[in-house]
């Protein structure tokens, strides 16, 4: 019974992070560069998140497939595909970037839904 609880806990983590995380290599399968990443990931089909996992660190390399991609923070596009790049990554800043052709729907948070528009 445990056992069997433990496994259906593990499918539905696995099928969560299949569906919202994904792997670069996942989703650039024939880029032999995207294969080593594994300290950033995709959430959904636009979003590239390029978490700091190291403490003290200030700044990142990270991996920008072929593709069109703009820094979240700033919108200004990154310059160059298929390449590995360093970037800033101050305490509390996160590197996002988003792919060309997506949309990323923001809204600014406030006690309901009428206040914040």
């Amino acid at each position: 019974m445990e056992e069997e609880k433990h496994h259906e806990s593990t499918v539905t983590a696995s099928a969560f992070m299949v569906e919202c995380g994904t792997d670069v290599a996942c989703e650039f399968p024939n880029t032999s560069a995207s294969w080593d990443v594994d300290d950033q990931f995709l959430w959904g089909p636009w979003l590239m998140v390029a978490p700091v996992l190291d403490q003290g660190l200030v700044a990142r390399d990270v991996y920008f497939p072929p593709a069109t991609w703009y820094d979240y923070h700033t919108g200004r596009a990154v310059e160059g595909t298929d390449t590995t790049q360093q970037v800033d990554a101050p305490l509390g800043h996160v590197p996002l970037y988003v792919r060309g052709g997506g949309i990323m729907v923001t809204q600014r948070p406030h006690a309901n839904t009428m206040m914040s528009r």
